[in-house]
């Protein structure tokens, strides 16, 4: 489950590089055992800089729904508790809304998956 949330983490902080240009990395250092990973964040960005500048976005997003989908099958409870723990680190952040719509597309799609809508 860790491996879940590790990939979660460090796909959030590419993603924060991606929108804003920067991110701080203590600030995704939420729990003991899941700490980011600067060359892994590195080789994110550098993946997402691969697609064409106008599907960026889209390919950030796309990436970041697959992880979704991966965490509500494995480990729903220890995501919600991550993503609890890691929201108010990035409050002063221009990333903060596009972590909370991340954290409302988790909730979302965990209550249709529990009423058993495939995800």
């Amino acid at each position: 489950m860790d491996d879940v949330i590790y990939d979660v983490n460090n796909h959030l902080a590419a993603a924060q590089v991606h929108f804003d240009g920067k991110c701080e990395l203590g600030r995704y250092d939420v729990h003991p055992q899941i700490k980011p990973e600067e060359n892994v964040i590195k080789a994110i960005v550098g993946e997402i800089q691969k697609a064409p500048a106008d599907k960026r976005d889209e390919d950030v997003n796309v990436r970041l729904d697959g992880l979704i989908r991966h965490a509500i099958q494995r480990c729903p409870y220890r995501m919600t508790v991550h993503l609890e723990a890691l929201l108010p680190k990035l409050a002063d952040t221009k990333f903060h809304e596009n972590a909370q719509k991340f954290a409302l597309r988790f909730k979302e799609y965990l209550v249709r998956y529990r009423s058993g809508e495939q995800i």
